[in-house]
Parts: structure tokens; sequence; C-alpha cells
């Protein structure tokens, strides 16, 4: 039977396969069967994805996600049926027109149709860090001379590289090349740092996605 994606009206709750529960706010995504589907229509709780207006579902034939993690399936994912595409690797290429590198941190899956569908817009979408960790405090010395050196001031806030949604288009392949420069220059340094490198001389379009995105927290 097949899956169909849903957005929360009001508070939901659900139970898994597993037993453990999951509470879903307003304006959360996730997938139900008719069953389900039938039930949280008639209650009023969800709405279908096709029936929203401007903010619709995205085309999953445009859509799939990254990973160097080959234990990771549709079902490990709980988002099987829907089409979504999973590719294996470690490099950052973009086999999709939009795309998730996913290699870290709570996938919530009831953010992916809204998260592809701001890369309509976006070019980069990407969660921030820890508020209370910012550039300054992460690094060796010489990783962080180099990177005050192009950025001028590391009291600035980090991204949380784990999972990165990106639009394919010729601005992020050069944002992706050199960051591989700018972590090359410096073996073993802090990959964050060097991300920031790359972006401040990649001016594109980044949209900054609170840290509620990968670790859970009602957005």
């Amino acid at each position: 039977m097949a899956l169909k994606w849903v957005r929360c009206l009001k508070q939901v709750t659900r139970i898994n396969a597993a037993g453990k529960k999951h509470t879903y706010y307003k304006g959360d995504w996730f997938h139900a069967r008719n069953m389900e589907l039938r039930k949280r229509l008639a209650a009023g709780e969800i709405e279908l994805a096709t029936s929203i207006g401007k903010t619709r579902i995205y085309r999953v034939e445009q859509c799939g996600i990254i990973t160097e993690d080959t234990k990771i399936t549709e079902d490990s994912l709980g988002i099987h049926g829907i089409g979504l595409d999973i590719t294996y690797s470690s490099d950052f290429i973009l086999p999709y027109l939009y795309n998730l590198f996913w290699n870290g941190g709570e996938l919530r899956t009831e953010l992916l149709p809204i998260s592809f569908e701001l890369l309509k817009r976006w070019e980069i979408a990407i969660p921030i860090g820890d508020f209370d960790i910012l550039a300054e405090s992460v690094g060796t010395p010489e990783d962080r001379a180099l990177t005050k050196s192009i950025l001028g001031d590391l009291r600035v806030p980090l991204y949380d590289i784990q999972q990165i949604y990106a639009r394919r288009c010729p601005e992020v392949k050069k944002l992706f090349k050199d960051w591989d420069l700018e972590k090359a220059k410096l073996p073993g340094g802090d990959p964050r740092l060097a991300f920031l490198r790359a972006l401040y001389v990649n001016p594109l379009l980044i949209l900054a996605l609170p840290p509620s995105w990968i670790k859970g927290i009602s957005v």
C-alpha cells in the first residue's frame, strides 16, 4: 500500500513499528498509509501534500540522499514506497537536482519535503550548529589563523555539515570543489572551518536552518 506525505495541522503523536512514540507539531511532515490517512484526515489533524497550495510536495524523481553509510536504506529511514533515491558516496557529488548529503545526526524525515522545497529558492540549506560553539573555539591554532585571514573574524557560528541540502548548479559545484581545496591545505584540520573559508569566497544563496532541523526539537 503506497505511502503519502501529509502535513500536520495540529500536534500529533504516533507510535512506530518498534513501539517508540514520536510527536509531530503543526507544520511537520510525515508519511502515512491509507487507514491512518483516513482517520487523521477525518479528525482534522493533517492535510494531504497534494492539497497544499503554494507549499507543494517535492517531485521525488528530482530528489535524493547521498550518504557513505551503506546501512542506510529506505526501510531503515521509514520512507519506503515514496520513490526517494539513495546514492552511496563519500564525495560531494550532485546526482540529483535537489540533494541531501547526510552523514550523521538525527534525520527528521518529516522535514524532507519542505527541505527539498526550499532548494527551489535557495542554492544550499544547512543547519547551524551549536550556538555556543563559535569558529574561534575549534580547530588548531594554524587552522584558526588561516580561517581568520580569510573571514577577518572568528566570532561566527559554525554550520553542521552532517546534513547539507544542495541544489545542482555551477555555484554549488564550485563551493564543494573549493571546500576540498581548503581541506587539503590542512590535512586533519576541522572541516567546518574549511567550509567557512570556501563559503566566504563563494557568495551564493545559502539558507541557515535552525539546529532543530537535526536535533528533533519542535520548529
